[in-house]
């Protein structure tokens, strides 16, 4: 028998939702009833969050998420600044982390920018890539300004 990935339920669920938008309560009802035959219900929660980055893909939303060690009281002021100066539908979230000293650790979709006291300390780390896109680079100066 034939194991699946999460990645390919996802996006199998994904297509199948794309395809018949006006069907979406039988497809998700018949999709729950498909994985608990396949034996895979415990894959339930990946399935969703590779769901959700699909999705947000396929709609061009750019996921930023912050750890830091304390929490990001302006996230709403930075969301709107964020959003006034890329023309780009994104999402903002803050994850406290009490492992961090200080500073933050960014992610930009597949990007990760390490601005934590830790990884500062530590001998020089190499510039941002020059293929980092500009956009993103609005948002760091951003986030730079509340922290």
């Amino acid at each position: 028998m034939m194991k699946y990935t999460s990645q390919q339920y996802a996006q199998l669920l994904w297509t199948l939702l794309s395809e018949q938008p006006k069907n979406r309560t039988k497809i998700i009802r018949d999709f729950v009833l498909f994985l608990h035959t396949k034996k895979a219900d415990s894959l339930w929660s990946e399935i969703l969050n590779i769901f959700q980055q699909i999705k947000d893909q396929e709609k061009n939303i750019l996921k930023i998420t912050i750890h830091s060690a304390h929490p990001i009281n302006e996230i709403d002021q930075l969301t709107k600044k964020i959003t006034a100066k890329i023309d780009q539908p994104n999402t903002i979230s803050n994850i406290v982390d009490p492992q961090l000293i200080g500073g933050q650790i960014i992610y930009l979709n597949n990007w990760k920018i390490d601005y934590c006291i830790k990884s500062i300390l530590r001998p020089k780390s190499p510039d941002l890539p020059e293929n980092f896109p500009d956009n993103y680079r609005t948002i760091l100066h951003e986030i730079e300004k509340i922290s």
